[in-house]
């Protein structure tokens, strides 16, 4: 199911590429809370469990993995991390692909906050400045 295609807002004229179109796809999917103004019981995230610590960074890890392959099937999960801040606070990290060119998506949760960053991502972009 490709929402941004299904719905579309009136101003988007021009066809995004395919990249473009799961970013915001993605994005609409992830920062969607689960069970408001949706008949889809399993699309979006339950908040209550993204804000707890510890055992819910698990919960958390799931819902994404089970909306990315109901809802996004154009992506491959790669790899996903449990990571901390500096006050020891659980977030995600995600890579993805993008099945038709292999081009990495990178999906992170912001540090404690309700929404998640989605951006294309090159990991060798990340070796140069070293």
């Amino acid at each position: 199911m490709f929402l941004k295609r299904k719905f579309p807002h009136a101003l988007d004229r021009a066809v995004p590429d395919e990249m473009s179109d799961v970013v915001s796809n993605v994005r609409t999917l992830l920062n969607a809370r689960r069970g408001a103004g949706s008949f889809i019981d399993t699309f979006g995230i339950d908040v209550a469990q993204f804000r707890a610590a510890g055992d819910a960074i698990v919960a958390l890890q799931a819902q994404v993995r089970e909306n990315l392959q109901l809802y996004e099937p154009r992506l491959e999960l790669l790899e996903v991390e449990e990571l901390y801040d500096d006050d020891g606070k659980p977030y995600l990290e995600l890579n993805c692909r993008l099945k038709s060119s292999g081009e990495i998506l990178r999906i992170s949760s912001n540090k404690g906050q309700e929404k998640f960053n989605i951006e294309p991502f090159d990991p060798l972009s990340t070796n140069k400045e070293e």
